[in-house]
């Protein structure tokens, strides 16, 4: 209810332009931001996923050239 009432207050004191434009920026950096760190997460899981089968052949990889 606290919401609507400052949305409210809003509203009224300001333009209707501003409020929108001000309510589409905010919504706008939350949605960038949220997918952003979704995407940012997925990705570092991607790369872990990638990177765990890798430790196995390295080894066997690296022993040849020591030799």
């Amino acid at each position: 209810s606290f919401w609507k009432i400052a949305f409210c207050k809003l509203h009224m004191e300001e333009p209707e332009g501003i409020t929108r434009l001000a309510l589409y920026f905010a919504w706008t950096t939350i949605v960038s931001v949220i997918s952003y760190h979704g995407f940012e997460v997925f990705f570092l899981r991607l790369k872990s996923i990638r990177q765990k089968p890798a430790p196995a052949p390295l080894p066997a990889e690296t022993e040849p050239s020591l030799t």
